[in-house]
């Protein structure tokens, strides 16, 4: 059988930073999307999302295990556990926006920067360069300054906590798609298990909780177009792109989220942008350009091995 490193490819690192770019261009959208869709909850938007994204990922998945071979069984848990976390992620950041606003919660979400880079160093010991953690202060402040620069509003406990648990699961996902990888050449495949993971662990918070599926027409519209946009292309781009990347590049690289949602926000909604955030934006990119720059070659992935246990 073929291994995973065999069929690794090296190279410049600029095709899956734009790649990985395009993704959380694609990310971006989705709190526009959300915001033209007030009264339907989080529960549901959550679900709706990832189970609609099942419609084309299922056959594309399977096309994929036709030309590709069976999908390796550890990939395969792998991808459903960080579902599950990814599922958890998108019902808790829904919540911490309704509790704490949305500058909050995008601060306190890219915690994930920290996560991912974290997780690739102690289990698969993983280096992290020193770059980066010269770097973090700077992107942290930069988020913080884009995040807040618009006025926080009324804070709760819960919606902090729920902000902060919203990004490390979002960082665990990111680890899971990225070890998923080691087992199996798979793009669509991973990423399928994951979004029906996810589906399940939000559906399942949606049934306990109450949450309606009764939605007007141009509500479904909504969230087919969230499905497309907020799931299934730009867990595409990243999650094959990100192998191919360092952890804290490719952590680094998801910081870029909140500055093009400003500026999408800009341009789609009309919404007006104060020096603050401008600034913010100004350090976010500067701090992405010290990790990504000058980066080594596109890394191999990881060796096909048991996740330590």
């Amino acid at each position: 059988m073929t291994t995973t490193s065999e069929q690794t490819r090296t190279g410049s690192t600029t095709a899956p930073t734009l790649a990985v770019l395009l993704g959380v261009l694609c990310l971006s959208v989705s709190p526009i999307l959300v915001g033209l869709a007030p009264g339907i909850p989080a529960a549901t938007v959550a679900t709706l999302r990832c189970a609609l994204a099942l419609i084309p990922l299922i056959p594309l998945a399977w096309l994929e295990v036709r030309h590709r071979g069976a999908f390796d069984r550890r990939a395969r848990w792998i991808a459903i556990i960080g579902g599950v976390f990814l599922g958890a992620d998108y019902v808790a950041w829904a919540q911490a926006v309704h509790d704490s606003g949305a500058g909050v919660t995008t601060v306190l979400i890219n915690v994930q920067v920290v996560v991912l880079p974290l997780l690739a160093l102690l289990l698969d010991k993983e280096p992290v360069r020193h770059r980066f953690w010269v770097a973090l202060p700077l992107m942290l402040a930069g988020v913080g300054l884009v995040g807040l620069g618009g006025g926080s509003g009324s804070v709760s406990v819960r919606g902090v906590l729920l902000g902060l648990f919203s990004g490390i699961t979002y960082g665990v996902y990111m680890y899971a798609l990225r070890r998923a990888g080691a087992y199996a050449p798979h793009t669509v495949t991973p990423v399928a298990w994951a979004t029906a993971g996810a589906a399940g662990t939000a559906g399942a918070y949606a049934v306990l909780s109450g949450a309606s599926f009764r939605l007007e027409p141009a509500g479904w519209g909504l969230m087919v177009a969230l499905a497309l946009l907020g799931q299934t292309a730009p867990w595409l781009l990243i999650g094959r792109a990100a192998r191919r990347l360092e952890p804290a590049v490719a952590g680094s690289l998801m910081l870029a989220q909140p500055v093009l949602a400003v500026l999408l926000g800009v341009l789609v909604l009309g919404e007006r942008v104060g020096p603050v955030q401008l600034l913010g934006c100004l350090v976010t990119v500067i701090s992405i350009g010290i990790v990504t720059l000058r980066a080594p070659r596109a890394r191999r992935r990881p060796h096909r091995s048991a996740p330590r246990q």
